[in-house]
């Protein structure tokens, strides 16, 4: 006889929900990784002597996806972030303020967006100010911090 008020609780953790969210995690940490390496190779470092590879293109695919799906992707970006510098070789010290930045980023992406949409009434105005103000503070804070 079936339950006529709905799952069980049981039934409840075992929907297919979390894996959902694990399967568009783990795309989201390859997507990433993937633009990345294909900045990185098609865009070597700036110079010898400042091995800075422009991720703005695997930064950016991460912003769009946070401003399109909310804040559960933001563990999956700050972790392929993190592998990345690791696998790079860089200092402890630039790994950690390279993906503490990234992340932050990502929040600010988020809240700006709401913030946004809570005081700007013309849709147009809030896509036309919303994508170069998150890029001038993305290309603003990782040039500050160097990384």
């Amino acid at each position: 006889m079936a339950n006529q008020y709905g799952p069980t609780k049981l039934q409840k953790v075992e929907t297919p929900g979390w894996k959902l969210d694990c399967q568009r995690g783990l795309m989201a940490f390859a997507a990433w990784w993937l633009a990345a390496l294909l900045v990185s190779g098609l865009l070597p470092s700036m110079s010898p002597n400042l091995p800075i590879s422009p991720l703005w293109m695997a930064n950016s695919l991460a912003y769009g996806t946070v401003l399109a799906i909310g804040l559960k992707p933001i563990p999956y970006f700050g972790l392929a972030a993190l592998t990345w510098n690791v696998a790079r070789g860089d200092a402890p010290l630039e790994i950690l303020a390279g993906t503490a930045a990234f992340v932050l980023l990502m929040f600010f992406v988020v809240e700006f967006s709401g913030w946004l949409g809570r005081h700007v009434e013309r849709d147009r105005a809030r896509r036309l100010l919303r994508v170069p103000i998150i890029a001038i503070m993305s290309a603003t804070l990782f040039t500050l911090l160097g990384i």
